[in-house]
């Protein structure tokens, strides 16, 4: 858990306790919002952003969201909601050609993409561009809904089955 943490969170000097506001992540915001309701509306979409915005802040980070569907009445396309710049899906355009775009003109390539698309994720590798997965944004995630440092029940997904006793060695 401590390597995602890592991968969203600056990391500090010695003795230094603030995070590095310089790194950005470009989001796939609509595959988040899509994957916690199972139905993909407007209050989806906005909710995701508002995750996101918690988390940032949170985290110390800058946040860029790519949504799809016609831009919401609380944030315009381009435009900053608590702290997450917000850019929609053009109609011509597929997912992956707006978040390059996005990479490429507003972020001029200097960002780790957050997204599930395989094709995309190779793309950038070969461009030199990090990459993450969402589910790796969604165990970050996650973790900081359970509570701050890693306490508590640790987050994990199946935290109801109880003790599920020695498992053996899956590696």
């Amino acid at each position: 858990l401590d390597s995602i943490k890592a991968a969203f969170a600056g990391k500090p000097s010695v003795g230094q306790t603030t995070r590095d506001t310089s790194r950005t992540y470009l989001v796939d915001a609509e595959k988040l919002a899509e994957g916690r309701e199972g139905r993909m509306g407007p209050q989806e979409r906005f909710h995701a952003i508002q995750t996101l915005s918690r988390f940032a802040e949170r985290e110390k980070i800058n946040v860029v969201a790519v949504v799809g569907g016609r831009p919401l009445r609380e944030v315009a396309h381009g435009e900053t909601f608590n702290g997450v710049r917000v850019f929609y899906v053009d109609a011509e355009k597929t997912m992956a050609e707006q978040m390059q775009q996005v990479l490429d003109r507003e972020l001029r390539g200097r960002a780790v993409v957050v997204t599930n698309d395989k094709q995309l994720e190779t793309t950038l590798v070969g461009r030199g561009v990090g990459t993450l997965r969402l589910t790796s944004l969604r165990r970050a995630l996650d973790s900081n809904n359970n509570g701050e440092g890693g306490g508590g029940d640790g987050g994990g997904r199946n935290r109801e089955r109880g003790d599920r006793g020695d498992r053996g060695d899956r590696g």
